[in-house]
């Protein structure tokens, strides 16, 4: 079988090999090729010694990515390729990095060290593809099987486990029994792993097609690093607005939506805060009064716990927190969820709510879509006519404010926020005479108090 290596890729195997270095492609970029898929990156492996890649690539642009770990990244036409020398991992402490690296001049020895079998593949243009684990067999049978004793390469990277359930989200993979019973085993090291680099599994893994299957069989280890969503898993909703519990209602969610981490991250902890809310009435009813506040709460802690950016905490904390906005949406009320989402938070909520709607009841998931696309509809008008949706597009500022009377001050200030509150709810034209007249009323009545 052959595969066609990128131009910016083959430059830099020439470089090495013309040293006399063997090189190969290696990992994702092998398995997204068989699978017929573009890689998105490209990395290689290479007989080349770490000091030998940075005397060799000298004229390029480098990055010291790992090298005491044999890593270096180098940009070929305008491209990064990692490039790491053949090696063999010494023990992991930490669970993390290798104690200590020695490298090697066997490419099967290198492929030894790494997770999945279907990461484990090298190929060269001549020597063709290096399978020594029947990562094409695994490929062919949709399967995710660990490299060795996955007891092992658990032990060694307990993140391993979280991009073993990331791969069966993207691919659509079974996990094969043994590597799926030692990563529940073992789950409990994700506890030692940095939550940055679980954020950044975790992207992934929500973002895939398969990722709602994925999560409703390895719900444990989900919970494991966000406990805060165990509650969920039995949390019955009656009928006739529900079908599922709060947990199996999430999954469906997900499994409706758009996949957009935004979306999916705010979808799976939009109803978090449930269980905490959930109250019940005279008749047995059970109502979730006030639950989006609690899940937004819940959001918000957990965003933060990931060390996610702060625009995307906010915007997340804010989706989560609107995501019940009643339908159908008035013009003011699109008015001042784009004010406070902004025209992209705003699209948003509106594919959160989407996917919320189809895991409801027949007639919900029936009725609301319609509801939510005349909203779309309504916001995009607004936006395509130049609706004022802040302050600087108000039609007057401060210095029209002084020029009828104003002076410096809280009053003008206010006066400025009372204006454009109205224009938002859409009771007042934008327009500068019909400002200006509403704000000399405003400091009339204020001169008589």
């Amino acid at each position: 079988m052959k595969i066609e290596i990128p131009p910016f890729v083959t430059e830099l195997i020439n470089r090495l090999e013309s040293w006399g270095r063997q090189t190969y492609c290696v990992g994702g970029c092998v398995r997204d090729s068989l699978l017929g898929a573009s890689p998105q990156d490209w990395d290689l492996a290479t007989a080349a010694l770490p000091e030998e890649l940075l005397i060799c690539f000298k004229d390029y642009r480098t990055l010291d990515t790992g090298l005491k770990h044999g890593t270096v990244t180098v940009f070929s036409q305008g491209r990064a390729v990692e490039i790491t020398t053949f090696r063999i991992d010494g023990s992991y402490a930490d669970a993390r990095h290798p104690d200590a690296v020695s490298f090697t001049a066997s490419i099967e020895e290198d492929l030894k060290r790494r997770d999945f079998t279907v990461n484990a593949m090298a190929y060269h243009e001549t020597k063709g593809l290096i399978d020594p684990y029947g990562g094409v067999r695994d490929l062919e049978a949709g399967i995710l099987r660990s490299v060795g004793k996955p007891s092992e390469r658990f032990s060694e990277d307990a993140l391993r486990i979280i991009r073993c359930l990331r791969f069966a989200s993207v691919l659509g993979f079974q996990i094969e029994p043994a590597t799926k019973q030692s990563a529940q085993m073992l789950q409990n090291g994700l506890l030692q792993v940095s939550f940055e680099r679980i954020a950044k599994e975790l992207e992934k893994l929500l973002c895939g097609t398969y990722a709602a299957d994925t999560l409703r069989d390895n719900s444990r280890i989900l919970f494991t690093i966000l406990p805060e969503l165990a509650p969920m898993k039995g949390c019955k909703q009656e009928p006739p607005y529900h079908l599922y519990d709060v947990w199996e209602h999430t999954l469906h969610a997900l499994g409706h939506a758009v996949q957009k981490f935004s979306v999916r991250f705010a979808l799976l902890l939009h109803d978090s805060g449930k269980p905490e809310a959930k109250t019940y009435g005279a008749d047995g009813t059970a109502h979730f009064y006030g639950h989006a506040k609690h899940s937004a709460a819940i959001c918000r802690k957990i965003a933060e716990r990931l060390r996610l950016p702060n625009r995307f905490q906010s915007s997340a904390e804010r989706l989560v927190l609107y995501h019940d906005t009643p339908l159908p949406m008035k013009e003011s009320k699109i008015r001042k969820l784009l004010l406070a989402l902004g025209e992209e938070g705003f699209f948003d909520l509106l594919d959160v709510m989407r996917g919320d709607t189809f895991a409801h009841s027949s007639h919900i998931a029936k009725n609301a879509p319609p509801l939510i696309d005349a909203a779309s509809e309504t916001a995009r008008r607004l936006l395509d006519s130049g609706a004022c949706l802040s302050m600087k597009q108000l039609a007057v500022n401060g210095n029209d404010l002084k020029e009828i009377g104003f002076t410096d001050g809280k009053l003008l200030g206010d006066s400025l926020k009372k204006l454009f509150a109205l224009v938002v709810a859409g009771g007042m034209q934008n327009e500068r005479d019909t400002l200006l007249k509403a704000a000399g009323k405003m400091l009339r009545q204020y001169e008589k108090t």
